[in-house]
């Protein structure tokens, strides 16, 4: 699990895309802190560190991981954004971030307003309709605020220690994101989905089973 707080760059030192095969190796200096087997969300996609050493960490990507999100996309020497996976005890902040993209988007414009970088994501309906205004949205990973809706997408604000910290300092127009919409928002509807569902106790329940006649 993840909270959508950045915790470093990463730089893409290799790229393996065959039929047997699809692979990304990150050079971070966040390396020194992982352990083999550790879940490291990359540009908001969750990975293994499958093969780690001093400089870095290389990752496998399944099929639908390479398809459905930015990753196919990045070049040599590209910049990421990396969090390694929450542990137990540590101070929570950004929101509730599993890792698994739910699609992408692509950033249709860009402004300053004041000290803020205020960008317009253009996104499918499949993906909006889990996107309310003050919700809360992954974009590469990181934790933002829904800051209102537009007809085919959504815009965020973003403050300058964001910028600096992530991938957005490069943002362009163009650019596909990665997207993952609030987790309890989904959980909720999941949840009112299935009692409605449910017939519950009704009297026509009551007379089928003998409780009345």
């Amino acid at each position: 699990m993840f909270t959508g707080l950045i915790q470093g760059l990463g730089r893409v030192a290799g790229k393996q895309h065959t039929p047997r095969r699809t692979a990304l190796l990150i050079e971070t200096a966040l390396a020194k802190e992982l352990q083999l087997g550790d879940s490291v969300a990359v540009n908001g996609v969750c990975l293994t560190a499958a093969r780690l050493d001093q400089k870095g960490f290389e990752a496998d990507l399944m099929p639908e991981t390479w398809q459905g999100t930015n990753l196919s996309r990045v070049r040599i020497g590209d910049l990421v954004n990396l969090e390694p996976a929450l542990r137990s005890g540590e101070r929570f902040g950004g929101h509730l971030v599993s890792g698994h993209v739910d699609g992408l988007g692509r950033v249709s414009r860009i402004r300053r307003e004041g000290n803020a970088l205020v960008v317009q994501i253009t996104v499918p309906p499949e993906i909006q309709r889990w996107i309310i205004p003050k919700g809360s949205v992954a974009v590469n990973g990181v934790s933002l605020t829904v800051q209102h809706l537009v007809a085919d997408g959504f815009v965020i604000s973003l403050v300058p220690h964001t910028v600096k910290a992530t991938t957005f300092q490069m943002v362009k127009v163009g650019d596909w994101v990665n997207l993952e919409t609030d987790q309890l928002l989904k959980l909720k509807a999941a949840g009112e989905g299935r009692q409605s569902e449910q017939p519950g106790i009704t009297k026509a329940f009551l007379a089928e089973n003998g409780f009345i006649s």
